[in-house]
């Protein structure tokens, strides 16, 4: 209990400390206030139902991962490498801490190489750290110790950071009405989490019972699977950073509704996200006639 109630008094001072930066940011005035509400209205309405499918789908096949990942954890500790709860509540603890950096460092990585970029690497590092450290066994304990702790550390630590990756994504989505969205996403998510327990308990039991020399036994099977399944994640996330774009899309529907502008060849269009305020900003630098 102690080290739960050590987190939420770490987010409770983050929150205070982001609404503290937020109230600092100067006010627009009343002429950039008229001008930035017709554009601020109109990237609040647009909804693009392709983005929001493929993230939920996304969203899906985290969640399974996790709660695969979670639920098995503790028994391919006691099994490869004959751990006890004492050792296992201390890979627990570092996990936690690893996650909790995770997160905090989205916002700088977001600004350095972008939401779906840092989505994809997550993704791609999860996969890797899943099939390096549950996918295998080489049947020395001290190896498989040091390659489990590491890569499952990776693996946990990733998909902590998906998170706010995907939600920030779906808020550039989302109508201007999110919390019925925020509540899709989570149902989808408790689906997900259903889905992993059920079939990674039952498909580590049986494979647990093949021979050895099949591919997948001992244990291995639901953890192949779930590389297979980020594989596939890592295709959806691809797919909407180079099919959707959000600023284009915007533009292209802004030409002529503001005053019949004309957009010139310099347009650029910025679409930036804050996951402690869920609101998008959207500035366009516009060649009035």
């Amino acid at each position: 209990m102690s080290i739960c109630t050590l987190f939420c008094f770490w987010g409770v001072f983050a929150l205070s400390h982001a609404r503290e930066h937020l109230e600092r940011i100067r006010a627009p005035s009343s002429s950039e206030d008229s001008q930035a509400k017709p554009i601020q209205a109109f990237a609040n309405t647009q909804v693009n139902h392709k983005a929001l499918v493929l993230l939920g789908v996304v969203f899906l096949l985290r969640a399974v991962v996790l709660s695969t990942a979670q639920v098995l954890w503790p028994l391919v500790v006691a099994d490869r490498l004959l751990w006890t709860s004492h050792e296992y509540a201390y890979l627990l603890f570092a996990s936690s801490i690893t996650s909790t950096l995770a997160v905090t460092g989205y916002p700088y990585l977001e600004q350095k190489i972008g939401g779906l970029n840092t989505a994809s690497w997550a993704l791609i590092l999860a996969s890797l750290a899943c099939l390096i450290g549950f996918g295998q066994h080489t049947g020395d304990t001290s190896i498989d110790a040091v390659l489990h702790i590491g890569f499952s550390i990776i693996l946990f630590s990733c998909l902590a950071l998906l998170e706010p990756c995907l939600l920030a994504s779906a808020a550039l989505h989302m109508p201007a009405e999110k919390g019925r969205s925020f509540g899709v996403a989570a149902s989808v998510t408790r689906v997900g989490e259903i889905i992993g327990q059920l079939s990674g308990t039952y498909l580590y039991s049986s494979s647990k019972a093949w021979d050895p020399q099949v591919f997948g036994a001992m244990g291995h099977l639901p953890f192949l699977l779930t590389t297979g399944i980020l594989g596939i994640a890592i295709c959806l996330i691809v797919w909407l950073k180079y099919s959707v774009s959000p600023s284009s899309m915007n533009l292209k529907s802004l030409n002529g509704t503001i005053g019949n502008p004309r957009i010139s060849k310099d347009v650029y269009s910025h679409v930036k996200f804050s996951p402690l305020t869920f609101k998008e900003t959207v500035s366009i630098d516009i060649d009035q006639e």
